[in-house]
């Protein structure tokens, strides 16, 4: 979960406490609290935990307050002491590779810079059944750009484990590949120094013709099997329209799936319930939300997150647009962004350095033409895919 989720809920969630009764929001003002996010599981990867801190209701969409120069660590059911580094800032993750066990523990240690110590509960990592499925489906919705567009529907199916576990919580990450109409075949060095960057040359990491943007999930996906031999059948992940030209050259999905303990799954509902569309954050409250984090010192500081251990288990599919020809759908053109009226500049070759200076960035040298020689530039915007990703092929993509 990104940390503007926090920044965007942080007065309802000035309720988290561990106390019986309710804190009425409109009866306080805001308190600067430490909001702790960290998920410790079975992959061998440098495990992570983001520390920040709240943001005051109006004040939203600023820069997130991180909490910088903790000494964070935890320790597992050997006794084994793992250390945490801050990689950037507010964001610490563990020195060496670690993965957790099913059934093993951890526990969570803080130690701010103004010497404040919070520790988490012990937790303990539970199992996760596999993911049998991921799949789309096409809804036509003709749009004024595409009267053969639509919206792309993701679903998964998943089996349980008996005995096991009956709370779940899922994330996603997609990544599209888009390209742009007048691709900058030549880099500018300087002066009259260029270099070629086409796709498949020499070059090929300079090259912004083909890019890939990746996208994480920022809502709460959670489910109870009330039957425990039951699984899970078609439960929506996520959807765009064809609009949005996700689709156009092809589109990744993987989705994360964790079982969830009892409290944590609680946890998590109450944090869905409270982040609804209510028109306003005083409309309602669901009361306390309870977490796992404490400080040690003071228990009546209220800490906001919560630390988890749990077994990942991860799904992805690749899909492109004539997947969906046989349902109707039709792309209506490959490039992200469109440049119909743009009229490209020109100048002569060995004036491009000139060019380039004068115009300060407004432009990027494109290509060139023999006859006469001639530098052909196009706005950034229309040459230069990393404007909108990156260009380094993802190592997934087919």
């Amino acid at each position: 979960m990104r940390i503007n989720f926090w920044v965007k809920s942080i007065l309802v969630l000035l309720t988290f406490n561990q106390c019986t009764e309710p804190i009425d929001p409109l009866t306080i003002g805001f308190d600067d609290l430490l909001v702790v996010e960290g998920l410790i599981t079975d992959q061998l990867d440098r495990q992570k935990v983001t520390l920040s801190r709240t943001i005051p209701l109006g004040l939203e969409d600023s820069t997130a307050r991180m909490e910088v120069g903790a000494a964070v660590w935890m320790v597992d059911q050997d006794g084994q002491r793992i250390d945490f580094v801050e990689e950037e800032e507010g964001v610490y993750l563990t020195q060496q590779p670690y993965a957790g066990s099913v059934g093993g523990t951890v526990q969570l240690f803080i130690e701010t810079m103004n010497e404040n110590r919070y520790e988490s509960d012990v937790v303990t990592m539970v199992a996760t059944p596999p993911l049998d499925s991921i799949y789309a489906e096409f809804e036509p919705q003709p749009s004024v750009n595409n009267a053969q567009g639509g919206v792309f529907n993701f679903f998964i199916d998943a089996r349980n484990n008996p005995g096991q576990n009956r709370y779940y919580r899922w994330t996603w990450n997609s990544t599209f590949e888009l390209t742009v109409p007048h691709p900058s075949k030549w880099l500018w060095l300087g002066g009259n120094d260029v270099i070629l960057r086409e796709v498949g040359g020499e070059n090929n990491d300079l090259q912004v013709q083909f890019c890939w943007n990746t996208e994480t999930s920022t809502e709460i996906i959670l489910q109870e099997l009330r039957t425990p031999s039951t699984g899970i059948t078609r439960l929506p992940i996520t959807g765009f329209h064809s609009d949005s030209k996700r689709m156009r050259l092809g589109y990744s999905l993987e989705v994360k799936q964790y079982a969830l303990s009892g409290p944590s799954f609680d946890y998590w509902s109450a944090v869905a319930e409270s982040t609804q569309d209510r028109g306003s954050l005083f409309d309602s409250q669901v009361g306390t939300i309870a977490g796992n984090i404490r400080n040690v010192n003071n228990d009546r500081e209220v800490v906001l997150g919560i630390f988890e251990a749990s077994q990942e288990v991860s799904i992805r599919r690749q899909y492109d647009p004539l997947d969906f020809n046989s349902v109707g759908f039709r792309r209506s053109g490959v490039n992200f962004i469109e440049c119909p009226s743009v009229i490209p500049l020109v100048s002569e070759v060995d004036e491009i350095g000139k060019t380039m200076e004068e115009r300060q960035g407004s432009v990027i040298l494109t290509f060139f033409i023999t006859q006469p020689p001639t530098a052909i530039y196009y706005p950034p915007r229309c040459a230069d895919c990393t404007r909108y990703g990156d260009n380094q092929r993802p190592s997934f993509w087919e």
